[in-house]
């Protein structure tokens, strides 16, 4: 006996995975891969050096998690440090 699999299945999976993402992104809850990031996504999103970023995780400036040799920063604390940072406003 033999199965005969419509040649769309992968596209219509991939279309359903996509449209998965988009759904838990609106609701809050997205996969992890976009609730962490590593030192370098970090530092470009931040726009930083990713030494810099290495040595705020050391200081604990930035909340980090060690996942074998991988330093990951959850977006969330990302967040609360750019909040934490003074108004770079104009100075009078």
């Amino acid at each position: 006996m033999s199965i005969t699999l419509d040649p769309a299945l992968p596209r219509v999976i991939e279309q359903v995975a996509r449209r998965t993402v988009e759904l838990l992104a609106e609701q809050g809850t997205a996969p992890v891969s976009r609730r962490v990031l590593n030192l370098r996504q970090t530092a470009e999103a931040l726009d930083l050096h990713h030494a810099t970023v290495l040595k705020l995780v050391a200081t604990g400036e930035l909340p980090s998690k060690k996942l074998g040799k991988r330093v990951l920063i959850r977006v969330e604390d990302i967040d609360a440090f750019v909040a934490r940072l003074p108004d770079g406003g104009p100075k009078k």
